[in-house]
């Protein structure tokens, strides 16, 4: 693990431009956003299960699946732009407010932080369905594998208890990955020290036999003399 592999370089490369994203466009409109499609969606669940929207829906829709889908996606999509344009509007007048420069800056940080979560289930989906033979040598060796890995298990923490047995799995494979690639490290780390005794035991045996040479030559010198 001697530099960056290209997988250090995506994970930076991600957490910058979605830190940019998020400072161009300020830390409240990025929460308010995710507020908007929030509610957007749960509004869209409510309208797709009350039976007197859907019964006027299957005046011109004849199965009812089709009319909950009718009903919900209208419903998301109303809510979604009646919010998003509150939120555009409350947040220029934030933006050219004295407080912008702080609120941009507090997007930046929280951009840089959804590009980690984002790189993180990126990541929980790959040890998950690819086989430990087939995982990449240029993650094994990452130096930004073990941020990466902490911020999974702390996230696994927070499954819901239906999905505990995935969350159990998903650790399994974290720990054994972090296991193999410490090995790995550890006996590249050998290698290397085993070479290093290796050349100074020889550069000792050189130097005495060199001093050995000239105790020679001296002693076939001393008789002439």
């Amino acid at each position: 693990m001697t530099g960056l592999t290209w997988f250090d370089l995506t994970v930076g490369g991600l957490m910058l431009v979605s830190g940019l994203l998020a400072l161009m466009r300020g830390f409240t409109r990025e929460i308010t956003s995710l507020v908007a499609w929030g509610a957007a969606g749960a509004a869209a669940v409510v309208a797709a299960f009350t039976p007197e929207l859907v019964s006027q829906a299957q005046v011109y829709l004849s199965e009812e699946w089709l009319a909950q889908a009718a009903v919900g996606g209208g419903v998301f999509l109303i809510v979604l732009v009646i919010l998003s344009l509150i939120s555009i509007r409350f947040t220029d007048w934030l933006l050219d407010s004295s407080p912008g420069a702080f609120d941009r800056t507090l997007g930046f940080f929280y951009g840089l932080g959804r590009g980690l979560i984002l790189i993180v289930i990126l990541y929980s989906f790959y040890i998950f369905f690819i086989p430990q033979k087939g995982h990449f040598q240029g993650i094994r060796e990452a130096r930004s594998l073990l941020s990466v890995e902490s911020v999974a298990l702390n996230m696994y923490d927070f499954f819901p208890a239906k999905f505990a047995e995935q969350a159990r799995i998903l650790k399994e494979k974290t720990y054994t990955f972090t296991r193999q690639n410490s090995s790995s490290a550890g006996s590249g780390s050998n290698t290397s020290g085993a070479e290093n005794n290796a050349s100074e035991e020889n550069a000792y045996q050189a130097g005495e036999k060199k001093v050995l040479d000239q105790l020679i030559e001296n002693t076939q010198r001393t008789p002439n003399n």
